[in-house]
């Protein structure tokens, strides 16, 4: 039910690092499938801008690779998480979170990624960290993501560009209290 529109912090220092996003986490779907009448939920989001936001200019123009997941819990709450790093170095640049719920939407600049699991692709020699730890502390939260399936590799933009876009499950804390939840995670950049 939720529909935000943002704009991110300038990466770079000099405005060229912006980008607006819309996002809707919980879309409600319907329709046929084999002749069946099929219903459900889907993510959609939705990023444009300038070139700015995948590289820094402040770092003499480094190419930027991200770790971005998108929430859903089953108490209704939803989350984006996105780290923006150095391809070469893989040290975060920017990073936001932003929590939906029913009062609206909260962004923070305070935000953890840390891998707990690799996955290694035998096609691109990518290394993915597949399983993490997400901290907000802002929001009290602490989460921990495992995927359905190791294997959700996107090679089709070469190797410098390969993603590992993939569903999973979350469990973890917000304020104080379990929950648990799907997600999507979705990183980039590690085929450097």
């Amino acid at each position: 039910p939720y529909t935000t529109l943002f704009r991110s912090r300038d990466l770079g220092g000099d405005g060229i690092g912006t980008m607006a996003y819309d996002c809707c986490p919980r879309l409600q779907l319907s329709g046929t499938a084999g002749g069946e009448t099929v219903s459900g939920e889907a993510w959609m989001d939705h990023q444009w801008g300038d070139y700015g936001w995948m590289r820094a200019p402040n770092k003499g123009s480094a190419l930027l690779g991200w770790d971005w997941i998108g929430i859903n819990l089953d108490d209704g709450r939803d989350f984006i998480v996105m780290v923006h790093r150095d391809m070469r170095t893989r040290d975060p640049v920017a990073r936001f979170a932003v929590m939906f719920d029913d009062t609206g939407t909260q962004i923070v600049d305070t935000v953890t990624i840390t891998g707990l699991g690799e996955w290694f692709s035998h096609e691109t020699m990518a290394d993915y960290p597949v399983r993490c730890r997400i901290e907000i502390p802002e929001l009290s939260a602490v989460f921990e993501f495992e995927p359905l399936a190791e294997n959700q590799e996107i090679s089709v933009f070469g190797l410098i560009n390969t993603i590992w876009e993939g569903a999973g499950t979350i469990r973890g804390t917000l304020g104080g209290s379990a929950v648990s939840g799907r997600a999507r995670l979705e990183l980039h950049g590690y085929g450097y």
